[in-house]
């Protein structure tokens, strides 16, 4: 028998979830779980925490790490935070410190009518029950006035002040003579919150209106100090604008010391604000945003959905990175030379829905994760597929011609949707960005019809071509490894754990090696396997 190892990671170019194991969170029926996801250390105990909206039954989850490889919201657990809401709670999440007492603070929505916007500040309880007493259980509740407010969250310090500040759009709001011209509306942080914030300059809480009917300012956020001068801006979607008819753009306020509190787009002079203009009609730029040092410049770059692209084939979806410093502050997409385009193939996949921007290779630059929720796998009709691209970026990049660096996630099952949730995030605190990725429709457990299931894939890809390592981290001498008749010695140097997989991804085997020898029985085929930071691929013939 010859055994010939390699280095590599578990996964390769495509992880297709009716075959691959990932660590998943399962919801109840009805559940839509996974239809937002975020993360961050909610409860500072130094292990990163999985946030998990379910609008399907008005609840938001907080998953405590580390995280089981299943978890199943159907049973109680004391690792974990229920929200207890009304109509589509969980619709969109974010994490940010609003009153600056170092605990973590959840914003969660729902658009659902006019909206309604709560923070639940830190330290977070076990569970909390919208429908009761807010101010005790240290929730504030921010009610909309119209237009789907809370449809869209972002987090940022927009006046420099050491406070996170909630950006929150309303991109059907209509006031004046404009219908759905859209309202951004930014809930200032400070030290104390009332229980209920008004939309309203008294609170501390800015408008900035869009310009013209249908406009729909607000469809979706994301901050970054673009002009590098110490104060985050907030770049805003709108798919409506009409530069060329439904081309959308994207609009950014500049962050300042003192925020107006009313910003009119019709009327707002150049000096404080940029514009992005999509390249063709219909194509619906800015249904979604992410901000990553794409080029590794250390200067903060925007990646821009564009779901509704209508080439090559209708609703076909494109995404586009845009570098800054641009080229001016206004910006034509049909004419600008720097950017990465980054092409859909399938008639209404919708490429670009949700976008979220991670190092996940440990270099310097930031790389990509995007979503086609409804794209069609054979046998499979909107099943879902996102796409993790690798930076640096070619100029174009289609996803039909399979490019290099471009690795794939396919649904599990037909009208699955994978991608309507997703974020980059280093869960296991390894330096590398892992990816989470939401299913809201599927069949989670036992015929749970839309219970939904979340996916946590960690060191997912080969990164580099040699991503395994012979000698030790942390201080750690090398593990090695020779072959015997019917599978592996590892010569472990501590106690590690191990886990096998088959070649389409599958988890075979998951022991615990012990310090010194180990003999691991291995049938002839493909076999990966990771222990600890080692990894490689074993070839039984």
């Amino acid at each position: 028998m010859l055994i010939a190892l390699l280095l590599a990671y578990p996964f390769q170019d495509t992880i297709d979830f009716s075959r691959s194991w990932a660590k998943r969170v399962i919801g109840a029926k009805g559940f839509s779980a996974g239809y937002a996801l975020a993360a961050g250390d909610v409860d500072r105990d130094g292990y990163e925490d999985l946030v998990v909206g379910c609008p399907g039954v008005d609840k938001i989850y907080i998953l405590y790490g580390p995280l089981a490889d299943t978890v199943d919201l159907l049973w109680p657990s004391s690792r974990r935070t229920v929200i207890k809401g009304v109509d589509s709670v969980g619709s969109a999440a974010a994490l940010g410190d609003f009153n600056r007492d170092g605990y973590t603070d959840l914003a969660f929505s729902n658009p659902e009518g006019n909206g309604v916007v709560y923070i639940a500040l830190g330290p977070i309880a076990d569970s909390l029950d919208l429908l009761g007493n807010l101010w005790g259980q240290r929730i504030v509740c921010c009610p909309g006035l119209s237009g789907m407010f809370g449809a869209s969250l972002a987090v940022g310090d927009f006046n420099a002040d050491g406070y996170s500040d909630l950006a929150a759009g309303a991109p059907t709001a209509t006031f004046l003579w404009r219908n759905s011209a859209g309202i951004v509306y930014i809930i200032m942080g400070r030290e104390r919150f009332d229980p209920v914030e008004y939309l309203d300059p008294w609170h501390d809480v800015k408008a900035i209106l869009g310009a013209l009917s249908y406009d729909q300012l607000g469809s979706s956020l994301a901050a970054g100090d673009f002009n590098l001068d110490g104060y985050d801006d907030l770049a805003m979607g709108a798919v409506g604008l009409n530069f060329r008819e439904s081309a959308g753009g994207i609009l950014i306020m500049y962050g300042q010391d003192t925020i107006p509190d009313t910003l009119d787009m019709l009327y707002t002079e150049k000096a404080h604000i940029g514009l992005i203009f999509g390249e063709m009609k219909y194509g619906f730029v800015g249904n979604s945003l992410a901000v990553g040092d794409f080029n590794g410049d250390e200067n903060p770059d925007l990646a821009v959905g564009a779901c509704g692209f209508p080439e090559p084939e209708v609703n076909a979806g494109r995404a586009y990175i845009i570098y800054f410093p641009t080229e001016a502050e206004t910006l034509d997409l049909a004419l600008a030379t720097r950017l990465t385009r980054i092409i859909g193939s399938q008639s209404n996949a919708f490429l670009g829905w949700r976008l979220s921007a991670g190092r996940v290779n440990r270099d310097a630059r930031s790389d990509l994760l995007l979503s086609a929720p409804l794209y069609d796998l054979p046998g499979r009709a909107d099943a879902g597929q996102a796409y993790l691209v690798l930076s640096p970026f070619s100029d174009t990049v289609r996803l039909d011609a399979d490019p290099p660096g471009v690795h794939h996630f396919w649904g599990g099952a037909a009208r699955d949707e994978l991608g309507r949730g997703l974020f980059l995030w280093d869960m296991n605190e390894d330096g590398e960005a892992d990816v989470l990725l939401g299913a809201p429709y599927a069949e989670s457990f036992g015929g749970r019809e839309n219970g939904g299931i979340s996916y946590i894939v960690e060191d997912s890809v080969d990164t580099t071509g040699n991503v395994g390592q012979r000698e030790g981290a942390a201080g750690l001498p090398g593990l090695a490894w020779s072959a015997f008749a019917g599978g592996v010695i590892f010569v472990s140097p501590a106690e590690l754990p191990l886990r096998v997989y088959s070649a389409d991804g599958r988890l075979v085997r998951s022991v615990y090696l012990r310090m010194g020898e180990n003999r691991i029985a291995l049938e002839r085929g493909v076999w990966f396997w990771r222990a600890g930071d080692f990894s490689g691929k074993a070839v039984v013939r």
